[in-house]
């Protein structure tokens, strides 16, 4: 068939478009996609990622995720969240001393090398790792780079990855983040976004709380986002990645996303807002969402030299040696974590 070229508004030419051969996509098949929706989705190569001429390598992909794809799990009712959650990182001074009480995270990245192998033999190991006592509170962000989580996912068919997060005694982790982009062809983006949930019930297999990450961008995956949360109710804390976002009309569109799955959702959820430390994108989370834990990286931000100033309520640079790494992440991780509890929630109207 002919193709049609991608024009800019100059009429300049960028792309050559082609219809994908959507009658022998697996995914129309399983009633999971409508048709190339993307750009991305009538581009044939892609190098690395997936598109939507890859028709062989993605029922392969499918065969071998189906074979290992566990039945649907018991997923306890997580509760009791705090407004924030401050992520700790690796390198920070051995002085820190960090409030016990406090339920901190750890990123993906932090725990897995390049390889995917897991770095720490123990919960204790990895807890001294980032300054917390051998019983400090800890939970697990899948917050990572694309190819380190692809070595993790390899090894899951092999090694005991998933009971070896168990015995680290997380009080939850989240699913899989691979990447969804708003241009990704939509073979690209359904094949991610099964492995982000398949890893939900990989967790819970294990015997690990877990928090289902979505990173969905087209409605009608939204809408399956949605059925497959009302298939189960007591997975009442769903996550999204604030972190990809930058500007704002990114922001809006993400909400809404958002905002989509609390609408359509039959029962109530809590949003684990990954990666937010805006102030007034903060307030506007609480306001539309209500029910809301951010999690931001304050102590990667300390190590750099910054600090979050309560009163201009954002991150300030400290200059070198003018106060210790050490007391200004603790400092740091109350002035956000309080400022985090005081934003007001519903439908309360924002004063900027």
């Amino acid at each position: 068939m002919p193709s049609e070229a991608f024009v800019e508004a100059s009429g300049q030419s960028i792309l050559r478009l082609f219809p994908p051969p959507c009658i022998r996509c697996p995914w129309s098949g399983r009633g999971r996609c409508s048709g190339p929706q993307t750009v991305d989705s009538q581009l044939r190569d892609q190098g690395k990622r997936l598109s939507c001429f890859d028709i062989q390598k993605t029922a392969d992909l499918l065969e071998n995720l189906d074979r290992h794809r566990p039945p649907p799990q018991q997923y306890p009712v997580l509760l009791g969240l705090p407004a924030a959650i401050p992520m700790l990182c690796e390198g920070m001074p051995e002085m820190t001393c960090l409030d016990p009480q406090i339920l901190y995270g750890i990123s993906l990245d932090d725990l897995i090398y390049k390889n995917g192998r897991i770095k720490y033999a123990s919960g204790r190991a990895l807890r001294a790792a980032f300054q917390l006592p051998p019983d400090g509170r800890v939970c697990l962000v899948a917050s990572v780079k694309d190819t380190r989580l692809e070595e993790f996912w390899a090894r899951s068919y092999t090694d005991r990855v998933w009971g070896q997060i168990q015995e680290f005694g997380f009080e939850f982790v989240t699913g899989a983040t691979f990447s969804v982009f708003e241009m990704h062809s939509r073979n690209g983006q359904i094949v991610n976004e099964d492995r982000n949930l398949v890893s939900v019930d990989f967790l819970a297999q294990a015997g690990v709380p877990v928090v289902p990450v979505f990173c969905e961008i087209v409605e009608e995956d939204l809408e399956n986002a949605a059925q497959w949360l009302e298939e189960r109710p007591t997975i009442r804390v769903v996550a999204g990645l604030a972190q990809s976002w930058k500007t704002s009309q990114e922001f809006a569109r993400f909400l809404s996303r958002m905002k989509f799955l609390k609408n359509q959702v039959p029962h109530p959820l809590h949003f684990l807002i990954i990666g937010c430390t805006s102030p007034w994108r903060i307030l506007k989370l609480f306001r539309e969402l209500g029910a809301v834990t951010v999690t931001a990286n304050i102590a990667l931000r300390g190590v750099k030299g910054e600090w979050w100033d309560p009163d201009r309520r954002e991150f300030v640079a400290v200059p070198e040696g003018a106060w210790g790494r050490e007391d200004m992440i603790p400092s740091s991780i109350g002035g956000f974590t309080a400022f985090c509890g005081a934003a007001p929630r519903g439908s309360v109207p924002m004063v900027q």
